[in-house]
């Protein structure tokens, strides 16, 4: 029978943009599945938790809990990936570019889409999801913050790791669209996480800074909107001085395209960032004062 970690992987090695395909070739005769044993023998205990994240998900090692989990929020995204209820859906510049009104102030550009077209093209697959379940797992992050909720899908994945971490984490989660947060709230308290966790409605350039200021220090980040060099440039300087000590950073879409790939490249090359971690499409950054910084490639998971 197909295990839930080996259907993940067939939906995260689905075809993917022809920059993506070009860098999974370019990659192909490169990949070292001895970065992550190395990684492990690095003396922060977060980097060894890292490793500890990378390995169980290339085993797809889980536990009855974690299963149970995963398999509940695997059955909500069954669910949503074939609704047909639409959503309206204010773009802020994450896709399209922002049109001026006559005052000459920026607007969303405005569309109505699916819910299912939505989780189809826009939630975290479930080999990335259960990534970053694993990393929170490991590294029991107290204040998770998360940029573009979507859905909610990787939401709860970061939620329940919290969850079964029996630590009081929470999770604060910013959205661009109104509705969409809306429907992220339901899913969330259908799965019973919304104590610990919150949607905030509005632009990142509006909410970050004040999430940041008002939360205190985050010790766990995934940046999962906003697919733009200059604005993922602009988010990272933003969250740094807002991070705890060995805080981890989640990228998504580092090879969404040339600028993407281009941020990621500045980012992993940042003194400040000691350890990054290069996973193809996601880029992880460990903040721990390295000298020299360290620098892994690991095969995709």
């Amino acid at each position: 029978m197909q295990t839930l970690f080996s259907r993940a992987c067939a939906l995260v090695r689905s075809p993917a943009s022809p920059l993506r395909v070009l860098q999974r070739r370019a990659w192909a005769g490169r990949r070292n599945p001895a970065e992550i044993a190395r990684l492990g023998r690095e003396d922060s205990p977060e980097a060894r938790s890292l490793a500890r994240a990378l390995g169980a998900v290339v085993a797809g090692n889980l536990s009855l809990e974690e299963r149970t989990w995963t398999e509940k929020i695997e059955s909500l995204r069954r669910e949503l990936a074939s609704s047909r209820r639409t959503l309206r859906l204010e773009d802020w510049g994450a896709v399209s570019p922002r049109p001026r009104s006559s005052e000459g102030r920026e607007g969303p550009v405005i569309a109505v889409r699916t819910v299912g077209e939505i989780c189809r093209g826009s939630a975290s697959r479930p080999g990335r999801a259960l990534l970053l379940f694993r990393l929170v797992r490991e590294l029991k992050p107290g204040f998770c913050l998360e940029l573009g909720t979507s859905l909610g899908i990787s939401a709860a994945y970061l939620a329940a790791a919290q969850e079964l971490n029996r630590r009081g984490g929470t999770l604060l989660t910013l959205e661009g669209a109104l509705e969409a947060a809306g429907l992220a709230r339901e899913n969330l308290k259908r799965l019973g996480l919304n104590e610990r966790t919150t949607v905030t409605v509005g632009r990142f350039q509006d909410t970050l800074a004040a999430a940041l200021q008002e939360r205190g220090p985050a010790d766990f980040v995934f940046v999962d909107g906003h697919h733009a060099e200059e604005a993922t440039l602009a988010y990272f300087e933003t969250l740094l001085p807002q991070l705890s000590p060995g805080a981890c950073l989640v990228f998504d879409d580092i090879a969404w395209s040339r600028g993407m790939a281009r941020a990621w490249k500045r980012i992993a090359s940042d003194p400040r960032a000691g350890i990054a971690v290069d996973l193809f499409t996601l880029g992880i950054c460990l903040m721990i004062p390295t000298a020299p910084p360290r620098r892994y490639r690991v095969a995709a998971v």
